[in-house]
């Protein structure tokens, strides 16, 4: 015998378990794939952005500059030296924020929230206060004066016209006001909505013009003079949220249906006050601001638009989604594309054309709100956390993507992960993965990997085996007009072998369905039998009579748990019988008609046999069978035990009598016909079809002849059908 050292014998130990590990895997290699933007949008787009075509690329740099202690950043203006002007909520604090400084606080309001800002040609803010609608001008810090007062509950936009007039769209009864630089107003125009939401002034083209978008009956109206206006558009959804002007002679509107119309918050007058704030004031704490809060306007969306409109009422829809509402549009003459801040997930999104965007980026904050465009940079506001971000276009040097977590349904080996997409010279995409055994991301997954680049654009997926997995993209630009594209991400995995399951399987007749019998018609004896009696719904039938297609339709049912490709094998024997019998071998179609022709009669079951050697090695197939219950093969008529018999009752009435018996199957039809004529149903002496033998005494009236000739036909659920045949000849009787 020759002996192993033991360095032989741990390398056999080894070569063993590597094969048997290899046999555990050695199924069909599985991918994830993510080649579309349905695909991609269900992971996190970090600093990412994302084409409608389905391309990943770097989104523009995008910073947080600056967080507010507020919860809103209701309105952004800008004025001629890039000083910008951001109202907040829900406390009434108006922020500026000078072109190279940090915001700082620029006026106090005793009111809410001013949801409209806007500079005049001197550069002074008005803003409008809600609740309760008053105009207030602020020349220096937190010094507000009065402007005008519109006894409104919201004021929702403010805009000045060529000649320097004020324009206030307000709510909740539909009304805009016009006021002189001197502070004088007046109703300009009463529309049927409740809220005017926005209002836009053409710049870019000559008219005399303006335009309102309405929440209610979600309308844009064309204000062409005071009291006069004219329907340009009527959406069909609740409200036209923001209207932008576009390239000249078209301006852009959102719409939005909402899921439910939230309840206004209610105001309270200046001179009230509660109890509570009569304590407070006779305990020196005099504090005239108003301790509460508005409510988000309209943020309960279920689908939003964006349209394009020509001055003369022209509409095209280029922009729709689910997600929703918008907040808020802003036209870019540089890029000639529309700005839309969309949802509750802190979206903004580039619309190119008809049915051509991007997601742009996506912040952590829920809402983008506000968004206001400079000469460099993109500003937004934010709500839920009122902050305000700067944008740079021209920066796409990096960005970042975390796919979802993909569900491999068991623990899998991981392969390669493969890149499809633009890859140019000087950029470079790396990638980090991890794993665990558990739905949501948490402690007990494996870290990040290490970084690796693709190289020649597949990288090793290095995280241990599990269930489920993650990928992180780092995306590395050059400029602004050279970065990565990513078009598709492959991730190869490769499941453990199971055994396939056969869920059920059928046996059953392969005749075609019994068509409905037809109409009754009376018999001759109808109520004049007694006794033994043929049964009075006695009626011309459409019975199943020689019906038996001597053929079997036997289905199944079965699936792999990794979606193998499987091939079936039949046998079929005797109940009593010891050996199986192939019927057919290597079928991959769940169906099978056996022919019966050549069994003999007799309880038999059929085996199926399922294995997935299609999809595995055959060194690792499985399989598995099943058995059917026992079914019957039944192709022989029933037998006349006792031959068909006549007893004259009358001059005119036979009373007939027999019984049959069919081995395996149930009678199931009696039928007779005299002289070749319409058949009649006979009904067993019992009345009910339930057994394999069954007798008969039925009687025959109105007989007009002396002989007739007499057929009874009885057939048994398979439908195998024996005939005999009586001569009745009533002269011998007589």
């Amino acid at each position: 015998m020759r002996n192993f050292s033991l360095y032989s014998k741990v390398a056999l130990v080894v070569a063993v378990l590597t094969f048997y590990t290899w046999c555990a895997f050695a199924t069909t290699t599985k991918i994830f794939t993510e080649n579309s933007y349905n695909d991609f949008v269900k992971g996190e787009l970090k600093t990412t952005s994302l084409s409608s075509e389905g391309e990943l690329f770097p989104a523009p740099e995008f910073e947080k500059i600056w967080e507010a202690e507020n919860e809103l950043i209701w309105r952004i203006v800008k004025g001629s030296d890039n000083t910008l002007f951001l109202s907040t909520g829900n406390d009434g604090k108006i922020y500026r924020k000078k072109e190279k400084g940090k915001p700082e606080m620029f006026c106090d309001l005793e009111e809410v929230a001013a949801f409209a800002l806007a500079l005049d040609k001197k550069g002074r803010l008005f803003a409008g206060a809600s609740p309760g609608g008053k105009i207030y001008v602020i020349n220096q810090q937190n010094k507000p004066e009065l402007f005008f007062e519109t006894k409104q509950e919201y004021i929702w936009d403010l805009v000045f016209d060529k000649q320097g007039n004020l324009f206030a769209a307000t709510g909740t009864e539909g009304k805009l006001f016009r006021i002189t630089p001197k502070g004088e107003g007046e109703l300009y125009y009463e529309a049927p909505d409740k809220n005017l939401m926005d209002i836009l002034i053409p710049r870019k083209i000559a008219d005399s013009s303006l335009y309102l978008s309405s929440h209610d009956k979600g309308r844009i109206y064309r204000v062409y003079d005071k009291d006069k206006a004219f329907v340009l558009y009527d959406s069909g959804m609740d409200e036209v949220r923001s209207l932008a002007e576009g390239e000249k002679g078209y301006f852009y509107a959102s719409l939005n249906t909402l899921k439910t119309l939230p309840t206004p918050p209610t105001s309270r007058k200046d001179n009230e006050k509660n109890e509570e704030d009569e304590e407070d004031d006779n305990n020196g704490n005099n504090n005239n601001k108003e301790e509460r809060k508005l409510l988000l306007p309209f943020i309960l969306g279920k689908k939003s638009s964006v349209v394009k409109i020509d001055m003369a009422g022209y509409v095209w829809t280029i922009f729709e989604t689910s997600e929703s509402p918008i907040h808020c549009l802003m036209y870019d003459d540089k890029s000639k594309t529309v700005l839309s801040s969309i949802g509750e997930k802190g979206r903004l999104y580039r619309i190119q054309e008809q049915n051509k965007h991007t997601l742009t980026l996506s912040t952590e904050e829920n809402y983008i709100l506000s968004m206001m465009s400079s000469e460099e940079y993109l500003y937004y506001g934010t709500g839920k956390s009122a902050c305000l971000y700067q944008v740079n276009w021209n920066d796409l040097s990096g960005g970042e993507y975390i796919s979802p977590v993909h569900d491999a349904k068991t623990t899998v080996l991981w392969g390669k992960i493969h890149m499809e997409g633009a890859l140019p010279a000087g950029t470079e995409v790396n990638i980090a993965l991890r794993s665990g055994n558990t739905a949501e991301t948490d402690k007990t997954w494996s870290e990040w990997t290490k970084e690796q680049k693709f190289k020649e654009k597949q990288a090793s997926i290095t995280c241990p085996v599990a269930r489920f997995f993650q990928y992180k993209l780092l995306i590395s630009g050059k400029d602004q007009n050279t970065f990565p594209v990513i078009r598709k991400i492959e991730s190869f995995y490769r499941p453990p072998n199971h055994t396939p399951e056969i869920q059920s399987i059928q046996v059953s007749s392969a005749a075609k369905p019994k068509t409905p019998p037809k109409p009754p018609s009376k018999s001759k004896s109808d109520d004049k039998s007694t006794g033994n009696k043929q049964s009075n719904s006695a009626t011309a039938m459409d019975t199943k009579a020689n019906s038996n297609p001597k053929k079997l339709k036997i289905t199944w049912k079965a699936k792999d748990p990794e979606g193998d490709t499987l091939e079936y094998s039949l046998y079929f024997k005797g109940k009593s019988e010891a050996l199986w019998k192939e019927i057919e071998e290597k079928t991959d179609k769940p169906l099978y008609m056996l022919s019966t022709e050549a069994i003999p009669d007799g309880e038999y079951q059929i085996k199926i046999v399922a294995s997935d050697i299609p999809s595995n090695p055959p060194l690792n197939a499985l399989e598995t069978f099943m058995l059917s219950d026992v079914f019957i093969i039944d192709n022989s008529p029933p037998v006349f035990l006792k031959k068909i018999k006549f007893d004259q009752v009358d001059k005119n009435s036979i009373l007939i009598t027999a019984r049959v018996q069919d081995d395996y199957s149930i009678i199931s039809t009696a039928q007779y016909s005299s002289n070749a004529k319409d058949w009649f149903r006979a009904d067993p002496e019992d009345e009910i079809f339930d057994s394999k033998m069954e007798s008969f005494a039925f009687l025959i009236e109105d007989l007009e002849q002396e002989e007739i000739v007499l057929t009874l036909m009885i057939t048994d659920a398979e439908g195998n059908t024996a005939v005999e045949k009586l001569l009745v000849d009533l002269k011998e009787k007589k």
